[in-house]
């Protein structure tokens, strides 16, 4: 992360004071005057020294005031929850900390900068809870991972071991799956790591 000017940092800090964690270019110019262009290439210029994060298109947010902070981007991206790697760190099933958030959502998206979008059908858009963001239970962040084929049923059977879990829940994710040998897969899967 590189250093700020003045400008930048005064910017940065009128943003902040105003609970303006998410942000347009427009907003920079009601927190401080100054022309469209001089906005544009300050965006620009946050961007390049790692400070701030383009959400999408015309959206940004200051990293430094979030410091992954999920309900910022669930909020950004809903219909999403975060999951996969993300929330398997969260539950502690690993020591390790993935350096991108993992959202799962029911809308298609394409991936950005230190945000890992991961489109579901909205017949398996479940299984998750609201602790002041919406997260994947433990069940569904398995089942996630699985879906997506992101861990092995090895690594899984290391990090789940002594976990008490909900086979019922695991059962009700499978009826949803709409297709009969996707179905199958991850049954086999659940089988097999004694998870159904």
């Amino acid at each position: 992360m590189k250093s700020l000017s003045k400008l930048e940092a005064d910017v940065l800090e009128k943003l902040l004071s105003k609970n303006k964690v998410v942000f347009k270019v427009s907003d920079l110019r009601k927190v401080r005057d100054m022309s469209i262009n001089t906005a544009y290439y300050l965006t620009k210029s946050l961007l390049e020294k790692g400070h701030t994060t383009a959400l999408k298109k015309g959206t940004y947010v200051i990293d430094t005031a979030v410091k992954n902070d999920f309900k910022v981007y669930t909020d950004v991206f809903a219909p999403s929850y975060v999951s996969l790697w993300t929330a398997f760190s969260y539950y502690g099933f690993t020591e390790q900390v993935p350096m991108n958030i993992h959202l799962v959502t029911s809308k298609r998206r394409r991936s950005i900068d230190k945000i890992d979008l991961h489109y579901i059908d909205s017949n398996l858009f479940l299984g998750y809870k609201d602790i002041g963001f919406p997260i994947a239970t433990k069940e569904k962040t398995i089942f996630d991972l699985l879906w997506f084929n992101l861990i092995t049923l090895d690594t899984l059977k290391v990090c789940i071991n002594g976990e008490k879990l909900s086979k019922s829940a695991f059962r009700v994710y499978l009826k949803r799956i709409p297709s009969k040998k996707k179905y199958k897969e991850i049954k086999e899967k659940l089988d097999v790591v004694g998870l159904i």
